[in-house]
């Protein structure tokens, strides 16, 4: 099975930061895409200043933003015909992280119905240790799909 151009883009964009072309979110987050898979995506984030809770530690909201991102490239390389929005996201926040560190977010599709599309996502640390997971549901609109990548 060939790539779709959700998927085809985002492989080509494996080991660099956003592209100009990316939402803004996507841009301050910062994040590498590592892997593009059918099913699945990991992204490499740094825990930048901006990004810490009092404490020094990545913010509980950061987790979320990560996870959120991440599940939404995922959804939007699986190949659909309209847009996917997040219908709610539930976090377990395991552990933390200070500021400077990497954490790696992993996405996977558990289940793709015709309107919902359930989705999990885990946030490591570095040397992989769990700090956070959740699960989501996604949702379809009713707006077509597209984006033209270019690349």
């Amino acid at each position: 099975m060939s790539d779709n151009l959700y998927k085809a883009y985002f492989k080509t964009i494996i080991g660099s930061k956003p592209p100009e072309i990316a939402p803004p979110l996507s841009k301050w987050l910062g994040g590498i895409v590592r892997e593009v898979n059918d099913d699945s995506m990991t992204v490499e984030f740094e825990v930048t200043e901006q990004m810490t809770n009092p404490g020094g530690y990545l913010h509980g909201g950061m987790h979320a933003a990560i996870m959120d991102e991440v599940i939404g490239m995922t959804v939007a390389a699986l190949d659909k015909e309209f847009h996917f929005v997040s219908v709610n996201l539930s976090i377990d926040f395991l552990g933390n992280v200070k500021l400077g560190s990497k954490v790696v977010a992993k996405s996977q599709v558990i289940r793709q119905g015709r309107r919902i599309i359930n989705m999990a996502c885990e946030i490591r640390d570095i040397n992989g240790k769990l700090l956070s997971r959740s699960t989501s549901n996604m949702g379809m609109t009713e707006q077509r799909m597209d984006f033209k990548p270019r690349y």
